[in-house]
């Protein structure tokens, strides 16, 4: 392996492509919502999300990479302080 990381044109279109699609969706979502309802209507979905998926969308927000190291962290501390 030489090192570096190569791409082609076509890499290059697919990815510029991809972001200005996400963009371009967001931007039109953004529009068409406001257009449609107030900000406090978009925070709060309306009122029409029930506890399952607010709790999933708190659950998913929780969760991290570092999460798990943390966890077992304090419980190695706990386990410290009780000996």
């Amino acid at each position: 392996m030489t090192g570096g990381l190569s791409l082609s044109g076509l890499d290059w279109v697919v990815c510029l492509g991809a972001l200005a699609a996400s963009i371009l969706i967001g931007l039109w979502l953004s529009v068409r919502a406001h257009s449609s309802q107030n900000s406090a209507g978009f925070f709060l979905a309306g009122r029409s999300l029930r506890w399952p998926v607010i709790g999933a969308s708190l659950f998913a927000t929780n969760i991290g990479a570092e999460k798990p190291m943390h966890n077992n962290l304090n419980n190695q501390m706990v386990c410290a302080i009780l000996i």
